[in-house]
């Protein structure tokens, strides 16, 4: 909820930036904020420009100013291609791309007795009920490792590859929405269930996208 509030207000004050100076090329806003942080400690802001400027813009803000030409030399980074918004175009970067990125979480039960792993299994693929939960907070998530950690996993009624739109990618793998990455970690985290995670960008032309594509 409050990363929708922010991208609405944020998108009248970068318009009229964009409007009022002809050498913006595109203002995206990219890290935590996009990938679903409840509580991000900053806003990641590029700012795009044609040319060289020595001028500040959104003062308000902490922006990051580049030319379009760094595209091709040392720029862009992972997180601004597989996580950037673009607030004057209102796609993802990614999207403007004609590619796909996600995230890939590989996490071991190993040590964890028959019991915790049963009620990590609930937790992660229980779907009880008919209804779709399309956002995820921390609240929910310190709800579900809560049950867990308190041997209630079957009382959950939605697991957390629903409630996050992931999907299985393999017995210990799981493909992740960028909004939802950083609720994963903090699953993972809650009930103490060892992980690593690793950034993937494809195209969307590529034969079986499609179903990988975890919206």
């Amino acid at each position: 909820m409050k990363q929708l509030l922010f991208l609405k207000k944020f998108e009248k004050v970068a318009k009229k930036t964009y409007d009022a100076h002809s050498d913006i090329v595109d203002i995206i806003i990219f890290g935590s904020t996009m990938r679903g942080k409840s509580h991000p400690q900053d806003r990641d802001i590029l700012i795009i420009f044609n040319r060289k400027v020595d001028r500040t813009v959104l003062k308000e803000y902490e922006v990051i100013s580049k030319m379009y030409t760094d595209f091709f030399t040392t720029f862009p980074t992972q997180s601004i291609l597989g996580e950037g918004y673009s607030v004057i175009f209102k796609k993802s970067v990614q999207e403007l791309y004609g590619m796909i990125s996600a995230y890939l979480f590989r996490y071991s039960l190993k040590g964890k007795s028959a019991v915790k792993r049963t009620q990590f299994y609930h937790a992660l693929y229980e779907r009880k009920t008919k209804g779709v939960v399309n956002r995820m907070n921390k609240e929910m998530v310190k709800g579900i490792a809560g049950q867990i950690n308190k041997g209630k996993s079957k009382e959950i009624n939605e697991g957390m590859l629903l409630l996050t739109h992931n999907k299985k990618f393999s017995d210990t793998t799981i493909l992740t929405p960028i909004a939802y990455a950083d609720q994963i970690r903090a699953f993972f985290e809650s009930v103490q269930v060892s992980y690593f995670v690793l950034p993937i960008l494809y195209p969307k032309t590529y034969e079986h996208a499609e179903k990988l594509t975890s919206d």
